[in-house]
């Protein structure tokens, strides 16, 4: 718990001196795809899961061509599990909340008339809360259930999961003054798993994001 609030309070700390700094400021909306990686390969039918993200951007323009670009957001990220039987179908949705922090190193050049961007960085994020949904369905019935799910409480089940990721994000956009359009993919390098089982000891994400920001405070530097 300790470790978590100083890891929040400098995080803190750097934001607000990122803003005071910076020269483009913005949010943006999201849409993303999250799937998973076991080591070794699971059985089950994981299939990708969908969720949203919303957050705050922060640019500082190096020169005309390079910029570093920061965000603050709110993610969801999660797994969908699916088994279909002879008389019975589930369904597992297992849904998390996180705060995420990339910084992205941007190369901004011209297509035509466009201005397009591609960006490569780091990524850290802290886990929230969640919710698990199941959903049973039966030949003759129907059963479904809905389980808070929280980090800092010691015995909530998420905590068969760690509550910090990190990875790599790459991705490519294009700059409509003043809006923008962006893909991303987020490879994560961290094992979520914190409690191992005989099947499964390692997890890792990946996530596809688009998304459109607007920046409300911009200074042009593109080429």
């Amino acid at each position: 718990m300790k470790k978590t609030l100083k890891f929040i309070l400098v995080l803190s700390l750097t934001i607000v001196s990122l803003v005071s700094n910076a020269q483009n400021l913005g949010v943006k909306l999201g849409l993303n795809i999250s799937n998973l990686t076991f080591n070794p390969e699971s059985s089950g039918e994981f299939l990708m899961k969908p969720g949203l993200y919303l957050g705050s951007t922060i640019e500082f323009p190096i020169n005309n061509s390079f910029a570093i670009s920061s965000n603050l957001q709110l993610t969801s990220k999660g797994i969908l599990y699916k088994e279909v039987g002879q008389n019975y179908h589930t369904t597992l949705s297992l849904n998390f909340i996180y705060l995420e922090f990339p910084v992205n190193f941007k190369y901004s050049y011209n297509l035509g008339n466009t201005t397009c961007f591609s960006f490569v960085g780091p990524s850290v994020s802290i886990g929230l809360f969640g919710y698990l949904k199941e959903r049973n369905i039966y030949s003759n019935s129907r059963q479904t259930s809905l389980e808070n799910m929280d980090w800092w409480d010691d015995n909530s089940g998420v905590n068969d999961f760690s509550k910090f990721d990190y990875g790599i994000n790459i991705g490519t956009g294009v700059n409509l003054d003043p809006f923008q359009i962006e893909l991303t993919y987020s490879l994560g390098l961290a094992n979520i798993l914190q409690r191992s089982s005989d099947d499964i000891n390692k997890i890792h994400y990946h996530v596809i994001g688009i998304s459109l920001g607007y920046n409300f405070i911009h200074n042009n530097t593109s080429p």
